[in-house]
């Protein structure tokens, strides 16, 4: 399922139309997979989206939606732009208390805002638990980066393998 869901974040353009959507064009089986699952799913147009960006809660509800929600007390993550009406807020606040990720502040979640591929590698390695290290290393992705061990350990794990 990791591997699946880094195929989103992490990889480059595959090829083939995807049953059911036909906007899709790219990793057909692991959409699928994804669908069956109940992890993703489509627009009510009955349209995938490929192309467009993937928010914090967007990929934060996939992620939970993968390894389920704790069956513990739901605590308030304690965000200003986080309440109990925004979009994926049990997901967000059960991951939040799990540290599978972070606010972008102490104050802000900022979850409509685009994820970015590093900070979906931290949440694949923290919700997944991966650990390794990948020596060769990435040339764009510095060891004094926050986003090494995470990226370095999706490498490790064969989640992603760059460019």
């Amino acid at each position: 399922m990791a591997l699946s869901l880094g195929l989103f974040i992490v990889a480059p353009i595959g090829s083939a139309a995807a049953a059911g959507f036909p906007d899709v064009t790219s990793f057909k089986k692991e959409i699928e997979y994804l669908t069956e699952q109940k992890v993703i799913n489509g627009y009510d147009d009955g349209t995938f989206r490929p192309s467009v960006k993937l928010t914090r809660a967007q990929g934060v509800v996939m992620i939970m939606r993968s390894i389920g929600l704790p069956d513990t007390e739901l605590k308030n993550p304690g965000f200003q732009d986080v309440n109990t009406k925004t979009f994926g807020y049990e997901a967000i606040a059960h991951a939040v208390d799990l540290g599978i990720i972070n606010g972008k502040t102490t104050e802000r979640f900022d979850p409509a805002g685009t994820i970015t591929r590093a900070e979906m590698a931290k949440v694949l390695v923290n919700a997944f638990e991966m650990g390794g290290m990948f020596p060769p290393g990435f040339k764009d992705v510095g060891r004094g980066l926050w986003s090494y061990p995470y990226i370095s350990a999706l490498a490790a794990n064969n989640i992603t393998v760059g460019y």
